[in-house]
């Protein structure tokens, strides 16, 4: 079974499109480039999925049109990709994938698991092909680990589709914990400092991927169930959650009888449709604050995942570093909602999604390390995983969310130029690692989504056409280069003449 009948309002696996080297090669250089790099190698990323590439004829890395190439020319230098579960194990065994009348995959290409042949098969190709391709060209690789296949993904929590129309999930969430951590633990074996890719292909240029992003934005209900139902003890730290108790009162005050509501006993539907009556639910909140509770939402569930994944990924490379994920810019208070359930040592860095202008975006960052400092990781380094500005002014609907972002091509151009700027001129002080576009290429279509607008490049969703570069993609390109101290790039590590 496939995923394309998810509801996929802004889905992680955008639609990555081809594009064309020469159209890189045609922007112009950077003019008066640095005499000395203002940025630590591999501090300039931009975010892509390469598992698309067939759907759309896009050649990411292997022919004549490589997108990696193109991304080298352009100064980038580090790639933030999703690595979804469900794309390497997408059956539990090889004989279901011979009972599926249109397997998802070639059912030659699955590779038994060489510690457990009862283990679900493993389908390495397309991403063994990435990680060399992308190590041939010195870019660094940010793997963002996410995603259960439907064998492996909770009954209690399905994502949306036409079967379970009440969900808010966009993307299966696993059954078992335990499962996902020994799957990133493979990841990290094949992939990680003494991977078994690196020892099978002894000619190709050793990059080995040594960090790793354990899911995305969790603090979004359509990435992780919200758990609304479950309270701990205010100002308690390490404390596991329990459900929250009842609370009654007046709804309104010509209310002769109180109304009781029972959390627990809702459904994430019924929750949902609870939370988005502020007046309601900040009722609900105070009452609970009466009896000294407060709601830890998606964190203690997330804890429970976090922590068997970060075991498996140290134990298959004590060297490797395992990121938090990134939650979303206004939610400095997510994370120290993390720290409160004991989140405090299982990851060496956090993350943050950034849509804001540059002065609120530094701030933003600030915040969060406010929040990592206030429960002692106070030298916590920070990932800007997402930063973005949308190009499509001239088509979008007016007064969307997060219309903050959206803008016309120059536009996008400046802007761009401007958050890249303020990232990198704080990144020592700030102790910020990279910062990553949100996105490579983009269809530049929709009128009501503005993600579809955020590429450095356009395709025309024509199969096997080309995509065209942006305004965005020479301002990136000639800000990059002069953060790199290069006139030109040969590779994402050195530049050219």
């Amino acid at each position: 079974m496939t995923f394309s009948n998810l509801k996929m309002t802004r889905p992680l696996a955008f639609i990555a499109l081809a594009a064309s080297i020469t159209a890189v090669l045609l922007l112009p250089h950077a003019a008066g480039a640095a005499t000395k790099r203002s940025v630590r190698q591999g501090f300039i990323g931009v975010n892509a999925d390469p598992w698309h590439r067939s759907a759309v004829g896009l050649d990411f890395y292997q022919g004549a049109n490589n997108e990696l190439d193109r991304m080298v020319a352009a100064g980038v230098e580090a790639v933030r990709f999703p690595l979804y579960w469900f794309r390497i194990q997408p059956y539990s065994s090889l004989d279901s994938c011979r009972d599926d009348i249109t397997p998802v995959v070639d059912c030659s290409q699955l590779v038994a698991d060489p510690a457990d042949a009862s283990a679900a098969p493993y389908n390495w190709n397309a991403l063994d092909a990435w990680v060399l391709a992308a190590a041939a060209r010195g870019i660094k690789l940010l793997p963002n680990v996410i995603g259960a296949p439907l064998w492996a993904a909770s009954r209690e929590y399905p994502p949306y589709s036409s079967y379970n129309p009440q969900s808010t999930l966009e993307i299966p969430i696993p059954a078992d914990n335990d499962q996902f951590a020994r799957f990133a633990g493979v990841l990290v074996a094949r992939y990680g400092t003494n991977g078994t890719l690196w020892s099978e292909n002894p000619s190709a240029l050793k990059q080995p991927i040594t960090t790793w992003q354990i899911w995305n934005e969790p603090d979004r209900m359509e990435n992780w169930p919200r758990h609304m139902s479950e309270c701990v003890p205010q100002g308690a730290q390490m404390t596991a959650p329990s459900p929250c108790p009842a609370v009654s009162f007046k709804v309104k005050r010509t209310d002769k009888k109180p109304t009781t509501f029972d959390l627990p006993n809702q459904t994430d539907a019924q929750l949902n449709t609870l939370k988005s009556d502020r007046v309601l639910w900040a009722s609900i909140t105070k009452a609970l604050a009466a009896k000294r509770l407060v709601q830890m939402g998606w964190a203690p569930s997330f804890l429970k995942l976090m922590k068997p994944a970060r075991d498996a990924v140290k134990a298959a490379d004590p060297t490797a570093a395992v990121v938090m994920p990134a939650v979303i810019s206004s939610a400095a208070p997510e994370l120290t909602r993390f720290y409160r359930v004991g989140g405090r040592g299982l990851f060496d860095a956090v993350s943050a999604n950034i849509f804001l202008i540059p002065s609120k975006a530094i701030a933003a960052v600030q915040s969060f390390r406010r929040a990592a400092a206030a429960y002692g990781d106070r030298a916590m380094p920070i990932y800007v995983s997402e930063y973005s500005w949308a190009s499509g002014t001239e088509v979008l609907a007016p007064k969307q969310l997060m219309s903050s972002i959206v803008t016309n091509q120059p536009g996008q151009a400046t802007k761009l130029t401007a958050s890249l700027k303020s990232f990198a001129a704080a990144a020592s002080r700030e102790k910020i690692l990279g910062a990553f576009w949100y996105r490579w290429v983009s269809l530049d279509t929709s009128a009501v989504d503005l993600w579809d607008w955020t590429g450095l490049n356009r395709y025309d969703s024509t199969l096997g056409s080309l995509a065209t570069p942006k305004p965005a993609l020479a301002a990136f390109r000639s800000t990059a280069l002069r953060l790199e101290a290069c006139k030109s790039k040969l590779t994402a590590t050195s530049c050219g003449k």
